[in-house]
């Protein structure tokens, strides 16, 4: 299995951030939620309303530095484990630029890019009606691997 490198870009909003000015640990959750469902309905499916629904089972995050409000940032996923009906994905994200500069300044790149975080996020299948665990779906599988070719 041959994982493909999903990605996700955003920045850092000021109601994602602590009293300590950084982002509140809990949002990080947050991000990693968004960069899946992102990619799910880029691919056709949206939670909430698909026949193959994903729930989270456990989730591991390591922090190596601080998100800013401002920052740019990306989140490169991919697919390490697949089982029955669950499947585990792997998280990696560097804030890539500082916030924009005022006018008439220019911006300091020094840092850049910087690892913020990593994390490993084991999810389970489940059938959107009867929320019992199901297998992924081989088309949904097939998105998330590249074919023997790298292709």
């Amino acid at each position: 299995m041959i994982s493909r490198r999903l990605v996700e870009t955003r920045s850092v909003l000021f109601s994602d951030l602590d009293a300590q000015g950084i982002v509140y640990n809990a949002h990080y959750l947050k991000y990693i939620d968004d960069a899946l469902d992102g990619w799910l309905r880029r691919i056709g499916v949206t939670l909430g309303q698909s026949p193959w629904e994903v729930v989270v089972k456990k989730m591991d995050i390591e922090w190596f530095s601080p998100l800013y409000v401002g920052e740019l940032f990306e989140i490169v996923f991919s697919l390490s484990k697949k089982g029955t009906t669950s499947f585990e994905l792997v998280f990696d994200a560097h804030a890539l630029c500082p916030p924009l500069p005022k006018r008439g300044e220019g911006a300091e790149l020094e840092g850049y890019p910087r690892r913020t975080f990593f994390a490993k996020a084991l999810y389970v299948g489940v059938d959107g009606e009867t929320r019992r665990p199901v297998p992924m779906p081989d088309w949904i599988y097939a998105e998330l691997v590249e074919d023997d070719l790298g292709l």
